[in-house]
């Protein structure tokens, strides 16, 4: 208020100096009967001094008269706390004016609310490890933004599950004379469902089970047969709190015996491979977000713009003896702006293998074939450039390989926090 009561006294002052200006120009055309230079001066100044001068009064009381919203928050750190999946915002502005959330990860409007007579408001249902910008506009003036950020879902609103009797990849070895079939069992929350997603159809449910009162479960899945291994992914859910996924559990088969034939070939691989061992690739799809930003399921990675599927994998050996391990993925961005695949693999997605004395962060690599170009050339194109909004593209991450032991690819979210772990067997 103060700067406005400044530029009214200013431009007050302004208009003065015109009217005396013209005063003197009209005093001095009616002594001298001569060409009024003061007159002329001062209607020129009214009209590039004065007019703004006026407008500016104008303005100024406008604006102490209706004065742009603040607002302010009880913190700019939103904490989830207990079991909820969602976080509360409170603050304060203008009474019974409108405050809107603006989601900087999403870039859109989240929630717009309305101040009560008091100027308090209240947001809910604020995304963990989201980004909002906080304004309040009251007669077409809009406050200073206010930029708040919300915390990790804490580990009690998730549902609990644990799993007996797998190594620390996940895996689960059934035995000879099992009728290839293989009873899991584990702990979850008392009237918690435990689904079984087929990684081999597409995720469809295989198997789903209740834990009892006690919290325990246990189901027959089937194994692979003659292949090497079977893939589940692993879901808990119980009402009134968060999912638990992303777990991947491998039933294996100690019979196994490498096939003659495709040598090469790993059961990692995805169906649609050529001849030449590459896999095909098709022409863009349209893609469409399926699962929350920042986010682990099956075999689907998601960020805030994109998202990464993991439809295969395959190891080449190129001719100076190096491994070079070739993780398939269905890359889709689902954002209003063009996205570097790149971009978010080397900075959210890492691949470890365990050598001897560390668990090793591999470093990229491209496999070269005899020739000198590179294996799997398109899809690499597609991830070496900026895929369109709302385009699905098939695309391959390479790392290279320290030994026979299995890959983990850790996945994390916007603060480099792991949210998710995919086990890669290459035996």
């Amino acid at each position: 208020m103060g700067a406005d009561i400044f530029i009214i006294i200013l431009s007050l002052a302004v208009l003065g100096g015109i009217g005396y200006l013209m005063y003197k120009g009209i005093k001095q055309r009616t002594a001298t009967k001569k060409f009024p230079v003061f007159l002329v001066a001062s209607i020129v100044v009214a009209i590039f001094v004065g007019l703004p001068a006026v407008g500016m009064i104008f303005y100024s009381i406008d604006d102490m008269a209706n004065p742009a919203p603040t607002v302010t928050v009880q913190t700019k750190k939103v904490k989830i706390t207990g079991t909820n999946s969602t976080g509360i915002l409170k603050g304060k502005t203008s009474p019974r004016i409108s405050v809107k959330l603006y989601d900087v990860d999403e870039e859109a409007t989240f929630k717009t609310v309305k101040s009560d007579k008091n100027g308090k408001f209240t947001v809910t249902g604020l995304e963990e490890n989201s980004t909002y910008k906080v304004t309040a506009k009251n007669n077409g003036k809009k406050s200073e933004a206010v930029k708040v950020t919300v915390s990790d879902i804490p580990a009690a609103a998730y549902t609990k599950l644990t799993i007996n009797n797998h190594n620390d990849t996940g895996d689960l070895t059934i035995e000879s004379d099992s009728n290839n079939q293989v009873q899991v069992s584990g702990e979850s929350n008392p009237g918690a469902k435990i689904k079984f997603e087929d990684a081999d159809n597409d995720y469809s449910v295989a198997k789903s089970v209740v834990a009892g009162a006690d919290g325990k479960w246990s189901v027959v899945l089937d194994g692979p047969a003659k292949k090497k291994k079977k893939e589940y992914s692993v879901v808990a859910k119980i009402n009134n709190l968060v999912a638990n996924e992303g777990t991947s559990i491998y039933v294996k088969n100690p019979n196994y015996s490498k096939p003659v034939k495709n040598e090469e070939s790993t059961d990692n691989e995805a169906a649609n491979v050529d001849n030449s061992g590459q896999q095909d690739v098709s022409d863009g799809k349209t893609a469409t977000k399926k699962h929350k930003s920042w986010s682990v399921a099956g075999n689907t990675y998601t960020t805030n713009v994109d998202y990464y599927k993991i439809t295969g994998s395959k190891v080449y050996t190129i001719a100076d003896g190096t491994s070079i391990l070739a993780v398939y993925v269905d890359y889709g961005n689902f954002s209003s702006k063009e996205q570097d695949p790149m971009t978010t693999s080397s900075l959210y997605i890492h691949a470890y293998q365990k050598t001897k004395t560390h668990d090793k962060d591999l470093t990229y690599g491209i496999p070269l074939d005899a020739d000198g170009n590179v294996i799997e050339q398109q899809r690499n194109d597609n991830m070496s450039g900026s895929v369109l909004p709302k385009t699905e593209v098939q695309g391959v991450l390479f790392y290279q390989l320290e030994n026979n032991a299995t890959v983990k690819l850790e996945f994390s979210n916007q603060i480099f926090k792991t949210i998710g772990v995919k086990n890669i067997d290459l035996n």
